[in-house]
């Protein structure tokens, strides 16, 4: 690909409400697809503030989504893109609670996650309960750069959700 190609999707993705919810449905897609290779290529299981956050990413990305298909029956990109802003904030929050738990600055939940959702008996769904691993939502399993993973959830959310901001300004003043 060559740099003014480049050049001219940075441009759109940043220049316009469209090009926003495109980048949003993808930024969430990456994020989704990154627990989940963590999860299964790497053996880190998430614990219960994981998947609120996996939820919030999925939020963000099937409004993003929509949004890019439903300003033709009348909804506003602007609309859709604060929709999208705010499901980002709120992803940036639950992984601020996220942080809280592990620098033990207030308490996590009292649950852990177990599956065994393809037990077929009482007997096996015991055996896979008592075997599957406990996973503590107070434990850094990993970090990068400093940041645990719940860091970086809060750092790219609230980057999407600045962006979000940015964009309705901008788009506010070329209204006017």
């Amino acid at each position: 690909m060559r740099a003014d190609a480049v050049v001219s999707v940075v441009r759109w993705v940043t220049g316009t409400l469209r090009g926003y919810l495109a980048l949003a449905a993808v930024a969430s897609v990456v994020a989704l697809a990154s627990a989940l290779v963590m999860q299964y290529g790497f053996g880190l299981p998430p614990c219960d503030l994981c998947i609120e956050q996996r939820w919030g990413f999925a939020g963000a990305g099937a409004l993003a989504a929509v949004g890019l298909l439903v300003h033709r029956i009348g909804i506003s990109l602007r609309v859709m893109v604060a929709a999208v802003g705010a499901a980002f904030l709120v992803t940036a929050g639950l992984g601020f609670r996220h942080v809280g738990v592990e620098q033990q600055w207030w308490p996590g939940p009292d649950t852990c996650t177990a599956t065994g959702a393809d037990a077929q008996t009482t007997d096996e769904l015991l055996d896979a309960i008592m075997n599957a691993p406990l996973v503590r939502c107070d434990e850094i399993p990993a970090s990068l750069l400093g940041l645990s993973i719940a860091g970086w959830v809060v750092v790219s959310a609230l980057a999407m959700a600045g962006l979000a901001a940015l964009m309705l300004a901008r788009s506010r003043k070329v209204v006017r």
